[in-house]
């Protein structure tokens, strides 16, 4: 097995490889060219994945290159069918099959580089530890766990955790498995933060989401607010989730009214 610099030093040699060929397609050089189903697929293809592997490239800790490999290896096979189905020349079917045959092999050595296992900043880590007490005390159990997400699911309920700054609000979901209950669009940890008695918003900005630290401040925050007020929500138990959603419900009034307010005196 190479070890993690090897890793990546391949994934970027082919990277390099990959962008020389996508300059040569012939849509990439001709903006006039008229573009078929195939050539409109597969840009979309590329426009999705130079992200990803730019962010590859530099040895980003956000992707779950296995995960994410396997999702783009699912889109490359449906572009590769509908390079079948077309009729193009044979230098050209040629060249595009060279080319699909690269980028797959581009694609299965980004799911063959290595996830930490703390996650981006310590995230996953640090979210498996601090809400250790679902699985303690509640019996759920970790289904899902990448370098920005970890998943909780029970019977009843799931708790889905998220590292995102530019939306901190979809740092904590908690909703309803129990059929027949109420349907719920998810608990934010505004609601949990409002049942406490800290107004209708929650203040993100006290954290500093793209350090480690402050991740570290949001979970133990979120888990600590969740225990405190989300036992009758976490057990599933069906008064209790609608005693939860009438409030959730005021506490989204209460924050309207107020933007309300705020929009009138501005």
């Amino acid at each position: 097995m190479m070890a993690t610099g090897e890793q990546f030093g391949a994934f970027i040699r082919g990277y390099k490889d990959w962008q020389a060929l996508t300059q040569a397609l012939p849509f990439q050089n001709d903006p006039n060219m008229v573009r078929g189903a195939f050539e409109i697929s597969l840009d979309h293809l590329i426009s999705f994945l130079r992200p990803v592997f730019a962010a590859a490239a530099q040895r980003s800790t956000k992707l779950d290159y296995p995960g994410v490999a396997a999702e783009y290896l699912g889109d490359l096979n449906r572009v590769k069918l509908e390079l079948g189905n077309v009729s193009v020349p044979l230098a050209d079917r040629r060249f595009y099959e060279q080319y699909l045959a690269a980028l797959q092999g581009l694609i299965e050595t980004l799911g063959s580089l290595p996830v930490p296992p703390e996650g981006h900043l310590g995230f996953r880590k640090h979210a498996l530890h601090a809400f250790g007490f679902l699985t303690a005390e509640y019996a759920f159990a970790t289904t899902a766990a990448s370098p920005l997400t970890v998943l909780f699911e029970a019977r009843a309920m799931f708790v889905k955790l998220s590292h995102s700054p530019d939306c901190p609000a979809d740092g904590l979901l908690v909703g309803s498995r129990v059929d027949g209950a109420p349907t719920l669009s998810g608990f934010i940890l505004d609601d949990f933060a409002y049942a406490a008695g800290l107004g209708v918003q929650f203040d993100y900005e006290q954290f500093d989401l793209l350090s480690r630290a402050g991740v570290a401040d949001f979970l133990d925050m979120a888990a600590y607010l969740l225990r405190l007020q989300g036992d009758a929500v976490l057990r599933g138990d069906p008064e209790g989730l609608r005693a939860f959603q009438a409030m959730a419900e005021d506490r989204e009034r209460s924050y309207v009214e107020m933007m309300e307010r705020e929009s009138g005196q501005s």
